[in-house]
């Protein structure tokens, strides 16, 4: 330990190495990774569910849409037998 102490070029080596080893775990690093692997999962997560969700909707009715009326679109009624 004495001749680590006694070996300034040798300290600044380490400091250095320990600062860069150091920069991956500061926030704004550490925030950035966990931003990114939302985002990686969000997309993940809606191409999952257009696949499974999009095609069952609109099984029963393939090439319906939206009423159109001379003002644009009609509001659909929630129960159409009422």
């Amino acid at each position: 330990m004495l001749s680590y102490l006694g070996d300034p070029e040798r300290m600044r080596v380490t400091r250095e190495r320990g600062y860069l080893v150091g920069r991956d775990i500061i926030w704004p690093a550490v925030g950035q990774s966990y931003l990114d692997s939302f985002q990686r999962a969000s997309r993940k997560w809606q191409a999952m569910t257009q696949a499974a969700i999009v095609p069952s909707r609109l099984a029963g009715h393939p090439h319906r849409g939206p009423e159109l009326g001379s003002d644009g679109p009609r509001p659909q009624r929630l129960n159409p037998r009422v």
